[in-house]
């Protein structure tokens, strides 16, 4: 059996030498004994040291995760320059198609603004765009988006539309515009099969000094995942007449 311990004279000197140390000379013990042979006292045994416990093993986390884990479908967009998007506009009234790609060129403070001339808030509604050699700009910005884009919610604001073409003719447009959100859906459209909010789009336009009015009535589909509309069947009729009837779906995108 392995002895484990000091000797008890060592110890009883410790202890006289400490003593007389701490009580400045004043004490000094003294000790007698029956003990003839070496004597030494059994200490216990160590504690055993505790075993660490075995690490946990976690899953690494993606390098990035898929922003549609992380995005809902109302949530408001986060604009980057280079996000774009392709969309397929079809004439509803000839099924003439053509591709139209939109893509952020620059953010400058509360403005963003695209490759093709337009500019839009940070939700996306427009405060300019450029319409070939036509120019029109909106004040407060025409009203598309505005959340919390929840189920039922509605919102009516009122806009003025400036129109500028290439020889400086300029016209006037007041509308009043109600958005109203209906909820959740899934589209299927070129870009794949999507949900989507949809948001009906009333406006009620006038044109200043002018007689010319109507009615625009638009249907869309929003993804905070995509950061844009997915889907909009869009009608402008005025006096009966409809002057505008298209489709435009959501080809391709790229966002950050």
């Amino acid at each position: 059996m392995e002895k484990r311990g000091a000797p008890v004279e060592e110890v009883f000197k410790a202890v006289r030498a400490g003593v007389r140390s701490d009580s400045k000379n004043l004490q000094v013990p003294w000790e007698t004994t029956s003990l003839e042979t070496a004597f030494m006292f059994q200490l216990p045994p160590p504690k055993p040291k505790p075993v660490p416990a075995a690490p946990v093993k976690t899953a690494a986390a993606p390098a990035s995760a898929p922003r549609s884990a992380a995005v809902a479908l109302n949530a408001p967009p986060t604009f980057l320059p280079g996000d774009h998007w392709v969309y397929r506009i079809t004439n509803l009234a000839d099924g003439n198609a053509r591709d139209v790609e939109v893509r952020i060129k620059e953010i400058r403070g509360e403005e963003v603004h695209f490759d093709t001339g337009t500019i839009s808030d940070l939700f996306g509604n427009q405060i300019r765009i450029r319409r070939g050699t036509t120019v029109d700009t909106f004040s407060p910005p025409t009203p598309w988006y505005v959340f919390p884009m929840r189920p039922g919610n509605t919102s009516e604001i009122k806009t003025v539309q400036t129109s500028t073409d290439a020889n400086g003719k300029v016209r006037i447009f007041d509308s009043q515009v109600k958005l109203t959100v209906i909820g959740e859906e899934e589209v299927e459209i070129p870009a794949g099969k999507m949900r989507a909010m949809r948001v009906e789009r009333v406006a009620q336009w006038k044109q200043r000094d002018s007689g010319n009015e109507g009615v625009r009535t638009q249907s869309f589909w929003y993804s905070g995942h995509v950061k844009r509309l997915i889907l909009l069947e869009d009608k402008n009729v005025t006096k009966g007449k409809t002057i505008v009837h298209e489709r435009q779906a959501l080809a391709s995108y790229r966002v950050q």
